[in-house]
């Protein structure tokens, strides 16, 4: 009845059965209207539900997806193994990369270079920087040594070959003393020793230091300490010697050796 009062107030005029259907429309279009809306809402339900189950699907494939690239990985492994297992038992020959590759160029380059330098001058085979007695405390002598800033190439080449004898003296001594006693276990006290005399000093710095030391004294003694009175010191360098192998320093040697053999031969 209120629609029907407002429906009389706008129409003013119109017959009382032209308002009553009008009324009628209204109330149909009232109902669709609430239907839509409740459609809607009924729609929306559904959208988010399936939102929900899309999330859920999502989680499921990637959680299926990481197991599956485990099992995968998984049966690599398996395969691989046995092929690994085969690998160790044969002879396995390393791959060489362009670093190592370079580094070999330049060992063979500073090797070359070196024989070319001994068998110029004429070849002497004599300790000229021998050690001086038995009475001589060998750690105070290294550690003299070590703390000694020498800047002449050639002077400093001869304190490093001083260093590495005294260091091989001290070495043959404690093993006359303690023949129980591990070479390493040796080494190692002497390092300890030699760290008590040098302040600022850190075992790194003295073992790399007596490395370089002793490749300079197994290769002057080789081809012989006289040279470096000779050499080039910009070609003959402790840097360079430092490069090379124990192997590669006695190739060096054995080249210089017999090249001068030659060179006598052909006099």
């Amino acid at each position: 009845m209120e629609s029907m009062t407002k429906i009389s107030l706008l129409t003013g005029n119109l017959e009382k059965d032209e308002i009553e259907g009008l009324n009628r429309k209204l109330r149909i279009s009232e109902k669709q209207i609430r239907n839509l809306i409740k459609r809607i809402e009924e729609l929306e339900n559904e959208n988010k539900k399936l939102k929900e189950e899309n999330k859920d699907l999502k989680k499921r494939k990637r959680s299926e997806y990481v197991d599956d690239e485990a099992k995968v990985t998984k049966n690599k492994r398996r395969k691989i193994q046995p092929e690994t297992i085969e690998e160790e038992e044969s002879e396995i020959v390393p791959v060489e990369t362009n670093e190592e590759e370079l580094q070999k160029e330049e060992q063979q380059k500073i090797m070359k270079e070196f024989v070319m330098e001994f068998t110029k001058k004429k070849y002497v085979n004599e300790e000229i920087y021998e050690i001086q007695n038995n009475n001589e405390d060998e750690i105070e002598e290294m550690a003299k040594i070590l703390r000694k800033q020498v800047e002449d190439k050639r002077e400093r080449m001869k304190e490093r070959i001083k260093l590495a004898k005294y260091f091989e003296k001290k070495v043959k001594k404690e093993m006359e003393k303690n023949p129980t006693k591990g070479v390493n276990k040796i080494k190692k006290e002497i390092y300890e020793e030699l760290l008590g005399k040098i302040v600022g000093c850190v075992p790194s710095n003295i073992k790399l230091e007596m490395s370089r030391a002793k490749k300079i004294l197994r290769l002057f003694r080789g081809v012989g300490e006289e040279n470096i009175r000779y050499m080039n010191t910009k070609i003959v360098t402790a840097s360079k010697i430092r490069e090379l192998s124990d192997e590669q320093i006695d190739e060096v040697i054995r080249r210089v050796k017999k090249d001068l053999k030659e060179i006598v031969e052909k006099l």
